[in-house]
């Protein structure tokens, strides 16, 4: 039995996430969507695009729902900015961190040496992809983002996920997976962009 049959991990809200082994990494196999950094404070939800907005320029965190629908929330998770996914309260789960440049590469080298490209991470039918295989359990979903204006995009094509940057230049790096294209493209955007959220974790670290 592996490890992905055996575990969960839930955020601070209680919400429970499958886990999928892969090599020597334990991922998350749903985005998050966690309301709460660890310490108790909420996340501030921005419905409206002027408040979305103003929150980026501030610098301040911001979460919500993909054209804030609930519905959308249960099924990709949340969009977080880059201030919210960064701020030093913590935002994943005890013993999880955001993906670094290196786990992501770690993450590619891996479908390589099954002789899958990065492709295969996504989950099918969320994709619209019904003849290609998948890498069991990672289940990346076209969650699409939000924009530094407040304006949503890429439902059903493009996934946007954070990666740990702590001292980012202006642009701050990102990944995506796109419906039509292969692999796990590395992306810079600006930090007031409203991207998913995977969290990661060593094996050795349990």
């Amino acid at each position: 039995m592996s490890l992905s049959d055996k575990w969960s991990v839930e955020d601070y809200d209680g919400n429970s996430y499958p886990v999928v082994q892969l090599g020597r990494q334990l991922w998350m196999g749903a985005n998050l969507n966690v309301h709460h950094f660890s310490n108790g404070d909420p996340i501030p939800e921005c419905c409206d695009a002027a408040d979305y907005a103003m929150a980026g320029q501030k610098g301040e965190p911001a979460r919500c729902y993909y054209d804030n629908l609930t519905e959308n929330g249960s099924l990709y998770g949340s969009l977080y900015n880059w201030f919210a996914a960064h701020d030093p309260r913590g935002i994943a789960p005890k013993g999880w961190r955001l993906p670094t440049e290196e786990d992501w590469s770690t993450l590619e080298a891996y479908c390589k040496e099954q002789g899958l490209d990065a492709r295969f991470l996504k989950q099918k039918s969320s994709w619209g992809i019904d003849d290609a295989p998948e890498v069991e359990g990672f289940n990346a979903l076209p969650g699409g983002s939000r924009g530094i204006n407040g304006a949503f995009g890429g439902l059903g094509v493009n996934g946007y996920w954070w990666s740990y940057l702590p001292t980012p230049p202006t642009l701050s790096w990102g990944r995506k997976i796109n419906k039509f294209h292969e692999g796990v493209e590395p992306i810079d955007s600006f930090q007031r962009f409203g991207f998913s959220i995977r969290c990661v974790q060593d094996i050795s670290g349990i």
